[in-house]
């Protein structure tokens, strides 16, 4: 008695500050053996119509494991282009093309890298076979993704890094040039007479303080690996300025390593100043040492890890499959 989630799509997949994948929504889920809804129920649910399998069309349709396969390979594709599937195409050009044998286009996507992702391009294609009968089973899905994350794991924390750059370039812009004319836009600003003048300064205040939260979090979990290998102690601690007192500045001096000057600083100044003390020293050892950053990598809340998602998303299918 397997769980069928029936609405698998990125917006369904999140990830924890440490990186676990949930999978969220389970309003359509149901057991392998139960009936189905109508099909008006399921294509109403906010574009899931784009994940269904063709077979969901029927009428008579009773779910089964292979539903979630389907909706799965549909997923990974979305995960590696971050692109909607048919995201040009009406519905019923949707529910007409899809039992035709139409899908998303990989050959673009698997132009770069072609040798190392083709295990990948050929499950998505499975699991979006027309035949039900003909998609993988979850045990050889799962030994395919087994085995391309033991081969990708260890870049995990580089392409987090890299994310976590983007976001600090894009977060760098004036918020005024970026945000606003699209809020205007999509609110309709001026025509109702409803005052949102303060709103994207919130939406700055608010992303702020999470990365207030991201970076102080970033230097709690890794204390034993930065007391361990920061060695410009002293040029990050004159990036914080008052922030450290001249006192615990002259006792973190006096300590004879960088380990040793290191656990004074956590023990002093990091443990006092709460967050933003924490924040400060996260920006001034990405300043002095960002190699150490690079490589402890940079936990971000939310992040395209495209093959970590990837695998982590099966696991949790699996566990719904099986349980």
């Amino acid at each position: 008695m397997g769980i069928l989630h029936r609405d698998l799509k990125p917006s369904n997949v999140m990830l924890s500050e440490n990186l676990n994948v949930k999978l969220a929504d389970f309003g359509l889920s149901t057991q392998s053996t139960s009936a189905n809804t109508s099909n008006e129920e399921k294509a109403a649910h906010g574009g899931s119509l784009k994940y269904m399998p063709p077979e969901a069309f029927e009428a008579n349709y009773t779910p089964s494991r292979s539903y979630d396969i389907y909706s799965f390979g549909i997923l990974v594709w979305s995960i590696f282009t971050g692109e909607q599937p048919y995201k040009d195409a009406l519905e019923f050009v949707v529910k007409m093309k899809v039992p035709e044998g139409q899908r998303p286009p990989l050959d673009q996507l698997f132009v770069e890298n072609k040798a190392q992702l083709e295990e990948l391009k050929t499950l998505i294609c499975q699991c979006w076979e027309g035949e039900p009968s003909k998609r993988p089973t979850t045990k050889k899905c799962i030994g395919v993704t087994e085995k391309m994350y033991s081969i990708h794991k260890n870049g995990i924390n580089h392409a987090v890094y890299q994310v976590f750059e983007k976001l600090d370039s894009v977060k760098s812009e004036p918020p005024e040039a970026s945000m606003e004319p699209s809020l205007a836009e999509a609110t309709g600003n001026g025509e109702n007479g409803v005052d949102r003048s303060g709103f994207t300064t919130q939406l700055s205040v608010v992303d702020g303080r999470k990365n207030v939260d991201h970076k102080a979090n970033f230097v709690d979990r890794n204390r034993a690996n930065l007391i361990k290998s920061t060695t410009k102690v002293m040029e990050i601690v004159a990036e914080l300025g008052d922030m450290v007192q001249p006192e615990a500045c002259s006792f973190i001096r006096v300590q004879t390593t960088s380990h040793m000057q290191m656990t004074e600083l956590y023990s002093g100044p990091l443990h006092s100043g709460g967050k933003q003390v924490k924040a400060a020293f996260y920006d001034a050892l990405k300043k002095h040492e960002p190699q150490l950053v690079k490589e402890l990598g940079t936990i971000f809340r939310v992040c395209p890890i495209y093959l970590f998602v990837f695998y982590k998303s099966f696991k949790v299918l699996i566990v719904l499959s099986l349980s």
